[in-house]
């Protein structure tokens, strides 16, 4: 359909309220030629409102959904607003497995999330439970703020100061005695203080 003034147009419907107006009752679909002319989907937007793109399994609840062109690859980006740089990207790794990082406009990732490899945040502080971080790792709340806890070894927190050559570790055994032993120079540790559970000092 076409208006008189021809500025609006309709398809499935006498439009007279936008430029265009589609109408389907069983949703829309956009196909491209594939193997099979008229096989491949690119986009779908059913009856519900909800959009598929790359896939032609509908049924999902969820209202977005993006198929993988490929493995190893970025899917959904968002790019910087005065340059190419993508800043937001999220795809699947060469496994499968999805990631989602965030890019600086030069383009380092600072922040990265992999679901099954090395996640990373780097660059300011880390708030939790505030935001405004004064320190790397910044947690603030009631209670018992955080849980540390080994499954294979007593020591459960290794530190070193700036000019400190080897680490110190902090810990707890099966008796409830405190922990704290030193790195030796051949990678063992000693340790150098405990607090039995009684609060004696050995």
């Amino acid at each position: 359909f076409q208006d008189t003034e021809g500025n609006r147009g309709g398809i499935g419907i006498a439009n007279t309220e936008s430029v265009m107006f589609i109408h389907g009752q069983n949703g829309i679909r956009f196909r491209y030629s594939g193997t099979s002319p008229g096989n491949k989907e690119a986009m779908r937007f059913d009856s519900n409102g909800r959009v598929s793109i790359g896939t032609d399994s509908g049924g999902t609840a969820r209202a977005f959904r993006v198929k993988a062109p490929s493995q190893n690859s970025t899917h959904i980006s968002l790019i910087d607003n005065d340059s190419t740089q993508e800043i937001w990207q999220v795809g699947n790794q060469s496994d499968g497995d999805g990631f989602m990082q965030l890019l600086t406009d030069e383009g380092t990732a600072t922040i990265k999330f992999d679901a099954s490899g090395v996640n990373h945040i780097n660059g300011g502080n880390l708030g939790i439970g505030t935001d405004n971080p004064a320190y790397k790792l910044d947690v603030q709340g009631t209670n018992v703020l955080a849980n540390i806890k080994s499954t294979n070894n007593n020591y459960v927190l290794q530190i070193a100061g700036n000019n400190c050559p080897y680490d110190v570790y902090v810990g707890s055994d099966d008796s409830n005695n405190f922990l704290l032993a030193n790195e030796n120079n051949d990678g063992t540790f000693t340790e150098r203080l405990r607090i039995t559970s009684g609060g004696n000092v050995a």
